[in-house]
């Protein structure tokens, strides 16, 4: 393993490493996220190809200065999606460019989201501990089996990195590899509008009339208010309780009070918020229109479409999936053409 050096970022007094020289560095983090809403950075960990640098950035009020120094290289990491909604929403930054090695590996035929440990382990022979899978990352100070798990689960990135470029550049995929990667550097995906929560409850679209303007209402107050509180939705209010609430249209605070899995800690203030907005979304328009069913014809489009993506992949040696998923092959029966697709 590569020397690995720790450190503690102290408010606003911290050296930040110098890597202006490296074109590419391999980027993980670890975080929190069972208690709030956003996710806690705990750690950044930061490969080079001779050092390991682990990040503690607890106490620290503001990173700008790292950011910024590592704005100057090419960003390798493994499944993304996460660490960089943990980067931006914590501190609204995000790379320059970045080069996803799970989307690389899916280009060349390896599984569907293959995992790091997996990789490495074909790629390599190696395997590494899984033994800090569920560790506290907010604890302090820590051991050093975390310092060490963190420090692997980077060592490996550049490698990876190098072995996965020079199989896509013989197969001349490439551009597809830096593409896709690429896709996930839009800020949209880490800023979701309030008012489309209502889409990420699934039973919501069984409701008719006044039950889905309240649904729709009381959804994206909870993700407003999730937020201003940073506290997990479902802690707020779960699903089934937003439901009920929606279909049953309370009046009264004792009303709310006697449906089933109301918290019994709703304050009174927030009893007459919830009431208030039921009252007030029988007077508006939604928006919210439940994914359409697929017409008969819409069907056997969709039938052929697959078969077509199958023998393509086929002929590619990956995985239909990877070249669309189902949902993109849903989305196109339905008439939409802003997936990657396209």
């Amino acid at each position: 393993m590569p020397d690995i050096k720790l450190i503690h970022l102290e408010k606003n007094n911290y050296r930040v490493p110098t890597l202006k020289r490296h074109k590419s560095i391999g980027i993980d983090t670890e975080f929190m996220r069972e208690k709030t809403f956003f996710a806690q950075l705990c750690l950044i960990q930061i490969a080079t190809k001779k050092k390991i640098f682990i990040i503690d950035p607890i106490d620290a009020k503001n990173l700008d200065r790292l950011w910024k120094t590592l704005s100057h290289s090419t960003w390798i990491l493994h499944a993304a999606r996460q660490d960089i909604e943990v980067i931006y929403q914590s501190s609204r930054k995000m790379p320059n460019k970045i080069f996803d090695t799970q989307i690389a590996a899916g280009i060349l035929g390896f599984t569907p989201q293959i995992g790091y440990s997996t990789l490495v382990e074909e790629l390599f022979g190696v395997t590494l501990q899984k033994s800090q899978t569920r560790a506290n990352w907010t604890k302090r100070p820590m051991s050093r089996s975390m310092i060490n798990y963190a420090a692997e689960d980077v060592e490996y990135l550049i490698p990876i990195y190098e072995v996965l470029r020079k199989k896509l550049e013989d197969s001349n995929r490439l551009d597809w590899a830096w593409e896709d990667s690429a896709g996930l550097l839009e800020s949209s995906l880490y800023d979701p509008n309030p008012n489309a929560a209502i889409e990420k409850i699934k039973a919501a679209k069984y409701l008719t009339g006044k039950a889905r303007s309240a649904a729709v209402a009381l959804a994206t107050w909870r993700e407003q208010y999730s937020r201003e509180k940073n506290r997990p939705k479902q802690w707020i209010l779960k699903d089934s309780v937003l439901m009920e609430i929606a279909v049953s249209n309370p009046a009264h605070p004792i009303d709310l009070s006697k449906i089933p899995g109301a918290p019994s800690s709703f304050s009174k203030h927030l009893s007459g918020d919830i009431l208030e907005i039921i009252k007030k979304s029988q007077h508006k328009k939604n928006n919210y229109t439940p994914p359409a069913r697929h017409t008969e014809e819409q069907k056997m489009i969709l039938k052929e479409m697959s078969k077509r993506v199958e023998q393509k992949a086929l002929n590619l040696k990956i995985y239909p999936e990877i070249l669309c998923s189902k949902k993109e092959l849903l989305a196109i029966g339905l008439g939409e053409n802003n997936s990657r697709v396209f």
